[in-house]
């Protein structure tokens, strides 16, 4: 593992293709690895495939060369102009604030055409410069470029445990159908690292030997790099902290949420409510869990009635669950990210519902789905794919309330129908606890948005097991 290397190994990172059950389809995900030195990692970038998505990973407290990012979207800047403009601008900087004015430099060009149009992207590396950490770096780059200067200079970089990619890598970047898109990677286009008036070269140059890669490492520090005192302002520092703590500590009243998908949505609270209704019921029955994930809801989504209600939609399904009142109470007196609030994130509840999914079909199929609901047309869209879920779900591995609170928001109409169903496939289900689960009184849009997108999204992957069943049963 990474936490366990040697402190002077060169740790890295890796773009993997991997499926996701939440979202079923191809996801890209990290996995970790250190090398022993940066030869041994480019001697393996040609035997081992993953090697081509690598990224350098910069771990807290290690000194780094100083670097930046640059990024533009718009028109090909095939001369890198604007590029020249903004190192010419740093030279100056170092020349006035340090007394530098001789560095190493080195760029490397990762510019490429992406469906939003063409990206003129660049990772500039002053090998003869370092810094005592990467997050010191981020007061650098305020002082040199203090607003936003033509050229797009990511600021947000310089974090702890912050990936970057390495020389000769590309990102690992998938297409719809999860066919692995073109690769563009980072090539080299400096022509002397000490010449200030360099124009960069239009097309990549050779680097064979990798002593410009190596170079060109963060952590890899040259033996004639100079550490650089950069100021810290910690005034500013100690201003922003403040304004951030006043945000956090007054809880705005709570508003009502647009509707689900629009522009103007509140926090991430579609996100938020998808992987709510993909995590299996026995996630968030226990006290501690369930605490978490109101967290998350609440740093996630933020402060309304909405992200109020998907507490309670979540609960109700739960182990724990003691009313609504209990619900809201526990919810409005949970503090805010940051404030004393318990510290979690989106990505414990994608974890989640990843690993423990609520909807799980069989591969055989079961006697009887949801039938004819009265009142309904037979042709209703939703009752047919209600009723192939049925069909064809894993009555084991899904849980009876998931499946009540599935029906009762996209068909209430289907509540004896549903009754029925549930009691000829689990046993000692009570009329109280359908009853409870089976409630239309309080509705929430986003949960009810993400329940059908995560069915029709499972349902997509049952498309092989009609084509010897009547197809009129609604699937499409």
């Amino acid at each position: 593992m990474v936490k366990n290397s040697p402190e002077d190994s060169l740790r890295v990172c890796f773009d993997k293709k991997k499926w996701d059950n939440v979202k079923c389809g191809w996801v890209v995900v990290k996995v970790y690895a250190s090398y022993s030195s940066p030869t041994a990692f480019f001697e393996n970038m040609g035997k081992d495939s993953a090697a081509i998505w690598g990224y350098e990973f910069i771990t807290p407290n290690r000194p780094c060369s100083v670097h930046f990012d640059f990024d533009g979207k718009g028109v090909k800047d095939g001369d890198h102009s604007t590029l020249r403009q903004r190192l010419k601008e740093l030279r100056a900087f170092l020349k006035s604030e340090f007394g530098i004015d001789r560095v190493g430099i080195c760029v490397w060009c990762g510019s490429r055409e992406t469906a939003k149009g063409y990206k003129n992207s660049y990772h500039v590396v002053i090998y003869t410069l370092h810094a005592a950490n990467n997050e010191v770096l981020k007061h650098l780059i305020n002082q040199i470029w203090p607003g936003e200067p033509e050229g797009g200079v990511d600021k947000k970089i310089y974090t702890r445990n912050r990936p970057f990619r390495m020389p000769g890598c590309s990102k690992l970047e998938l297409l719809k159908n999860g066919e692995v898109g073109e690769d563009a990677p980072l090539t080299l286009i400096t022509k002397d690292p000490f010449d200030p008036d360099d124009v960069l070269s239009p097309v990549a140059l050779p680097d064979t030997d990798f002593k410009m890669s190596e170079r060109s490492l963060i952590t890899v520090i040259d033996s004639d790099s100079t550490l650089l005192n950069i100021k810290v302002d910690k005034k500013r520092k100690h201003v922003e902290k403040e304004q951030t703590s006043s945000k956090r500590a007054t809880r705005p009243k709570f508003a009502q949420p647009p509707p689900p998908n629009s522009d103007t949505a509140m926090g991430k609270t579609d996100e938020v409510a998808l992987m709510l209704v993909c995590t299996h019921p026995q996630i968030g029955s226990g006290h501690y869990e369930w605490l978490r994930t109101l967290c998350v809801i609440l740093n996630e989504a933020g402060c309304h009635s909405e992200a109020e209600l998907l507490a309670v939609e979540y609960s109700r399904i739960r182990e724990r669950y003691k009313g609504v009142a209990d619900v809201e109470s526990q919810f409005r007196g949970l503090q805010v990210r940051g404030s004393g609030g318990i510290k979690v994130w989106m990505a414990t509840l994608a974890m989640w519902a990843n690993e423990n999914p609520a909807l799980i079909f069989n591969t055989i199929e079961n006697s009887s789905g949801l039938g004819h609901v009265e009142g309904v047309g037979v042709n209703n869209v939703w009752v047919n794919k209600l009723d192939q879920m049925l069909r064809w779900v894993d009555t084991e591995g899904t849980s009876w309330k998931w499946l009540v609170q599935c029906v009762s928001y996209i068909e209430p109409r289907a509540k004896v129908q549903m009754r029925f169903w549930i009691k000829q496939y689990y046993t000692q289900v009570e009329d109280a606890e359908f009853e409870t689960i089976w409630c239309i009184e309080t509705r929430s849009e986003y949960y009810e948005t993400a329940l059908k997108d995560y069915i029709l999204s499972k349902l997509k992957g049952l498309g092989w097991r009609f084509k010897d069943t009547n197809a009129s049963q609604g699937f499409c």
